[in-house]
């Protein structure tokens, strides 16, 4: 497993313009990255630690769930 590289608790390494899902005050282990506009996409938070990510996705009427663990 690689750990995501941080700055002040935030994912470095990415675009400004991509949607970055992760959480956790220590290492982050998980993220979902999203890189298109016109995909929404809202995280889970009962669901999110460090080692774990998940998002739901919206996408012209489809609904489905992304994970990182």
């Amino acid at each position: 497993m690689q750990e995501l590289h941080t700055i002040r608790n935030n994912v470095v390494g990415f675009p400004k313009s991509f949607k970055i899902f992760a959480y956790g005050n220590g290492r982050k282990k998980s993220a979902i990255i999203v890189n298109n506009n016109n995909v929404d996409a809202v995280a889970i938070k009962q669901i999110l630690d460090e080692g774990a990510t998940l998002v739901e996705i919206r996408y012209k009427g489809l609904n489905f769930y992304g994970a990182s663990i």
